[in-house]
């Protein structure tokens, strides 16, 4: 639809320009130099379709619920080939209006009362980083769900070692 209106615009500039030339006839050297310059916009816009055609911008804003099957599955894929490590990235809900975000001290006292001695723990801006060891998947899925769940959390980063490799 986007290339129907570049086309109808291009034409009323071109159209435009020979009006102009008719009208600066006598000038020759303006009506050239005009030329010239949409000569170069033309081809610098016709050659930027490639660039704007290979970017998927709708992926960029997609969720979860308009992944597909297969998209889902390849983001679930969060445990290492041996099974021996957690890792991925997970964002929370946005805090809305009636949830109050907690502090950065808050949020990581309230992780560590959670997860003890055996998972680090860095906060910074509702940006929460896990690494360390749990006891196996299901723990380390327990710990980023209940971290999404405290208000003012916004991205989870996990990179936790698994005691019980997942098979």
């Amino acid at each position: 639809m986007s290339f129907i209106y570049s086309t109808i615009l291009l034409s009323l500039t071109v159209m435009a320009i020979i009006g102009l030339g008719k009208l600066l006839s006598k000038k020759k050297r303006l009506f050239y130099s005009i030329v010239v310059l949409l000569g170069i916009t033309i081809l610098g816009y016709f050659n930027s379709f490639q660039a704007i055609a290979a970017t998927d911008l709708a992926a960029l804003g997609a969720n979860e619920s308009t992944l597909t099957p297969e998209q889902q599955q390849i983001e679930e894929l969060k445990v290492t080939p041996g099974g021996g490590h957690y890792s991925g990235i997970e964002y929370a809900e946005p805090t809305t209006r009636v949830e109050k975000a907690v502090s950065d001290d808050s949020i990581e006292k309230s992780i560590k009362a959670d997860t003890g001695d055996n998972v680090v723990v860095a906060v910074a801006n509702g940006s929460v980083r896990f690494s360390g060891r749990v006891k196996d998947k299901e723990t380390a899925q327990e710990i980023v769900e209940q971290t999404k769940a405290i208000p003012g959390v916004f991205e989870i980063t996990f990179n936790l070692g698994l005691d019980n490799k997942a098979s």
